[in-house]
């Protein structure tokens, strides 16, 4: 269905960047040359390695980009854009995009977008020149992370070796004042670690969930974080023995803080809940298991003893 352009829209649509600095007669020329469509949750726009030729503007419900296990790396929220790249290149997908709720899209299709900029010289030098603009930004922000992640993994080395300089300085002890042979004290030390209960981190964005989980686990030991992010935090602080994380949180959602436990920790089980998805579809991206929202004290119990001496059996 071709879109109507409202004086809402179009002001809407020239804050998008791509479009940034349009005239009102350019925009509208765009917008008569896209199609509205409805995806509904789940439904694919497009896969990776693929080429439609087709960008993709988001006006209402939420979009995500997936992995190829089908976890989420990032979303995309009303009003912005997907696929501005292949729009002027042509280039295949990186990734699958998918509806994670009901969506409305106005699609803008290359060989139409082509024959506008050929007749308008105007509408082509002001995309090109904020596609270079977004694509000098992006390459700000991805040498940041590398920065960032090239320092976070100095920083585990660095704890790493803080905790091994730790382990061996109780093992002198242990051999210098109780006299015991080296194997004999990292016995001990072992010992010791064993009857320490189970420590497990509970993401949520909601304090009284996090509560919740805390009473319900009152004889683990517990440690809470509001979102991914926090969560990160802890996790590098502390290696828990299990993650209970919440999917839909601010800053940094339980799928993205999955990609990330995948990543540098693939060891570490990951327990989802929610009160918005399926057991199915959380299974398939790599949770050990999934609470339904609202959860019961019981219920909580259960499924992380269960989950807890499942691992304890596996590590042995």
């Amino acid at each position: 269905m071709p879109v109507e352009a409202s004086k809402e829209l179009i002001d809407t649509i020239r804050q998008i960047p791509l479009f940034m600095d349009l005239t009102v007669a350019q925009v509208r020329k765009l917008l008569a040359l896209c199609q509205s469509r409805t995806y509904q949750a789940e439904e694919k726009l497009c896969l990776r390695d693929t080429s439609n030729g087709e960008m993709y503007i988001l006006i209402a419900g939420e979009l995500a980009v997936v992995t190829d296990e089908g976890g989420h790396i990032d979303t995309v929220e009303p009003v912005s854009t997907v696929g501005e790249i292949g729009l002027i290149t042509g280039r295949s997908w990186v990734a699958a995009i998918e509806a994670t709720q009901p969506s409305e899209v106005f699609v803008l299709e290359k060989a139409q977008f082509d024959q506008a900029v050929r007749q308008e010289r105007g509408l082509k030098v002001k995309t090109y020149h904020n596609l270079i603009d977004m694509l000098s930004q992006k390459l700000w922000e991805d040498n940041v992370r590398m920065r960032d992640h090239v320092w976070e993994k100095k920083r585990y080395k660095k704890l790493l070796g803080e905790e091994r300089g730790k382990l061996n300085l109780a093992l002198d002890l242990l051999v210098e004042r109780a006299g015991m042979q080296r194997e004999q004290a990292m016995a001990v030390i072992i010992d010791r670690l064993m009857d320490m209960p189970p420590l497990v981190l509970v993401v949520d964005d909601q304090p009284a969930i996090r509560e919740l989980f805390r009473k319900g686990l009152s004889d683990l030991a517990v440690v809470e974080a509001a979102d991914g992010l926090e969560a990160i935090e802890q996790i590098e602080d502390e290696l828990p023995d299990l993650v209970i994380t919440d999917l839909r949180m601010p800053n940094m959602d339980g799928y993205q803080l999955m990609a990330y436990i995948e990543e540098y920790h693939p060891e570490l089980p990951v327990l989802a809940i929610s009160g918005y998805v399926d057991v199915e579809e959380v299974k398939e991206r790599g949770f050990i298991g999934f609470l339904k929202k609202p959860v019961s004290f019981e219920e909580v119990k259960k499924v992380v003893q269960e989950i807890l001496r499942r691992e304890e059996r596996i590590s042995a």
